[in-house]
């Protein structure tokens, strides 16, 4: 699936055809011990990019550029959309793409070092998506995400790969049958000699996927709830303590059955807001109760600070 490219200073030659994806791409060759990552770019950032002079000339005049944040690393966008980092540091990396009417930024997760990465990454003004990854490690491991482009179960092509299933390869949230054209997989599986992925498993992403992950960030935030009632020991309005809880107010703060400057030692509270340490917490509401019946349904005004 990866073929080595020698680099030669001086010496290289003009292609007469240029590659449509990273699946024609030669991997890069990594000189240290970093990652390698393959890409290629669609979008309207590429709307400058012409075929035209696609020799080193034309690749290092390129407007469009990709950098590693936090690194000297650039590389050049070729006319036909591809771009080549080698040597990539290890660990959570930024891919900065810059170019006229471009300023994007994109987060990939997880680099170790010999990885050999190849993603699809659609750029359009501001915004970088990634719409499909491969990353294989040192030891032909890979994993592979994206869009089943075309084939079935047994043999399918995911980001330019060719993926095999066979007796031993697991499925999950569907079943084999379920390998169409479209489909949303995550492919993890070893490289073959001939360039194919033997698929040891195969998860299909889909809606529910994104509820899991709106419902773990709900479960989140439940978390960081609180709810204190009680009286003010200490402080007052920006700043005061209700059950030794340090509570703050700001601009968006609502008041309810009276204003904030009638916070003070003494007064009892009820408060709804956001934990933001230990003991620490920012008021979205504070309910100011007249007595100690007043179990913060009392009264209907409603005033910010």
């Amino acid at each position: 699936m990866f073929l080595l490219a020698a680099l030669a200073s001086g010496t290289a030659a003009c292609e007469s055809s240029s590659p449509s994806s990273p699946s024609e791409l030669n991997s890069p060759v990594s000189l240290g011990g970093g990652a390698s990552i393959n890409g290629f770019i669609n979008g309207s950032a590429t709307a400058g990019l012409t075929a035209t002079g696609a020799g080193l000339a034309a690749l290092s005049s390129s407007a469009l550029t990709v950098e590693v944040v936090g690194t000297t690393m650039t590389a050049p966008v070729r006319p036909n959309g591809s771009f080549v980092l080698t040597d990539v540091p290890p660990g959570d990396i930024q891919l900065h793409f810059t170019g006229p009417g471009t300023d994007a930024m994109l987060t990939v997760s997880g680099v170790n070092g010999g990885d050999e990465l190849r993603m699809n990454v659609q750029v359009d003004g501001n915004t970088a998506v990634l719409k499909d990854l491969s990353r294989k490690d040192k030891t032909n491991k890979i994993e592979i995400e994206g869009s089943v482009v075309s084939g079935t179960c047994a043999s399918f092509v995911v980001n330019g790969t060719t993926v095999k299933t066979d007796a031993a390869t697991e499925f999950s949230k569907g079943t084999c049958a379920g390998v169409v054209a479209g489909t949303e997989v995550e492919v993890k599986g070893s490289v073959q000699p001939d360039g194919t992925v033997r698929a040891s498993s195969v998860k299909f992403e889909d809606a529910d996927d994104d509820d899991d992950e709106e419902e773990d960030e709900d479960k989140n935030e439940d978390k960081n709830k609180v709810e204190l009632e009680g009286l003010v020991t200490a402080g007052a309005c920006g700043s005061f303590t209700v059950r030794n809880v340090v509570v703050t107010t700001n601009a968006a703060t609502v008041f309810k059955n009276g204003r904030c400057e009638e916070i003070a030692i003494g007064a009892r509270v009820h408060v709804r807001g956001t934990r933001t340490g230990a003991a620490t917490a920012l008021a979205l509401l504070v309910n100011i109760q007249r007595d100690a019946d007043d179990n913060g349904k009392s009264g209907d005004k409603e005033s910010k600070k």
